[in-house]
């Protein structure tokens, strides 16, 4: 069986779950899944059950999490219409430690929605820095949220985007070029579609596309018209999932990469383009440490299995790409110069990553 070595996964969107929700995931089981998924970097978003909007929720979350984190962790900073008041004051005092800002202008778990013209256009204003505005949009938000960011010329990163005519409506925005606008794309859009969404278990935020949407994605990708593969990681447990409103939202740190490499085995991507993907393109948006994370590697073997559940390490203990078959299998992670995972076991000690 012949081994590959690829450079280490950088996750620029996870939910880790934790404070009151770590029934679902904690900053341990996340980073642990992460691991084991070949990542040595993912960035946790702020819609927790408090969501980090200030210095003091933002220290709350760094005192939580580095006693537990096994991976690097990158922080972001959120804005509820609670929080747009202060929101020069935190943008100050908070900048330095996060990665960027996170503004919900759709629909999400914990209804964190900034909808307010007004509450809008003051936080793309008052966030004068070059990290990164990211966007939760749906539908007419994603126009709001372009124009915004091309008025006020903040650097634009469009979450999940799912849809053929997003990926449109973002290359004329993007032809203006008066700011940087970067498109990611989860691996769930990629690999499943709208006649999932029956199930409980394929709920999520955005919606599952059509067989066609799914395609301009993937033709999107062929044409660099991508910018990123963010998992979306967003576990709850299958309790939840099966009850009278499922919450939406799916794991996938462990999964995305298997399932790229058995793209590639289909023609749909290349090994190339894997790696811009989920390496050197969220490093240089994210302005990562870039030494750090090309000296750390995960090695497969080629080796068709099913995708299954019993060896999970994310607690919530469920995947909706079940029964999948992929060609490869993860076998070793070497993250900050130690082997993290072997043969389905962690290695890594609670703590030994590093809040970046």
């Amino acid at each position: 069986m012949s081994l590959i070595k690829l450079p280490i996964l950088i996750d620029p969107h996870t939910h880790c779950r934790d404070f009151e929700q770590n029934n679902k995931e904690t900053f341990e089981t996340a980073t642990r899944a992460a691991l084991a998924g070949g990542y040595g970097y993912v960035a946790d978003m702020p819609n927790h059950s408090h969501p980090i909007v200030d210095k003091r929720t933002l220290g709350e979350l760094k005192d939580l999490a580095e006693k537990q984190i096994v991976t690097d962790l990158g922080i972001y900073l959120g804005v509820t219409p609670q929080s747009v008041s202060e929101a020069e004051k935190n943008f100050r005092e908070c900048e330095g430690e996060v990665r960027g800002l996170k503004i919900y202008m759709g629909e999400t778990t914990g209804g964190y929605i900034v909808d307010s013209d007004d509450d809008l256009d003051k936080i793309f204003r008052t966030w004068e820095s070059n990290k990164p505005i990211l966007v939760h949009t749906e539908d007419k938000s994603l126009v709001k949220a372009l124009e915004l960011a091309e008025k006020y010329k903040r650097n634009l990163y469009v979450c999940h985007v799912s849809r053929k005519d997003e990926l449109e409506l973002i290359d004329k925005f993007r032809q203006k070029r008066k700011n940087n606008i970067w498109v990611e794309v989860t691996p769930h859009h990629l690999f499943l579609s709208d006649k999932m969404s029956i199930s409980p278990f394929g709920q999520m935020k955005p919606p599952l596309s059509s067989d066609e949407d799914k395609e301009a994605l993937w033709m999107a990708v062929i044409k660099g018209e991508i910018d990123t593969i963010g998992t979306d990681h967003a576990p709850h447990t299958r309790e939840e999932k099966m009850g009278i409103k499922p919450p939406s939202g799916v794991p996938g740190l462990e999964t995305t990469l298997v399932l790229l490499l058995r793209a590639e085995k289909e023609g749909k991507i290349s090994r190339e383009k894997i790696i811009e993907l989920t390496h050197n393109n969220p490093i240089k948006i994210f302005n990562l440490n870039k030494e750090k994370y090309d000296r750390a590697e995960v090695v497969l073997v080629e080796e068709e299995f099913l995708i299954e559940e019993n060896n999970l390490k994310t607690k919530c203990g469920w995947t909706p790409f079940k029964e999948m078959r992929v060609s490869h299998k993860i076998v070793e992670v070497n993250f900050d110069g130690k082997i993290g995972y072997k043969d389905g076991e962690i290695l890594a000690v609670s703590g030994s990553g590093k809040i970046v």
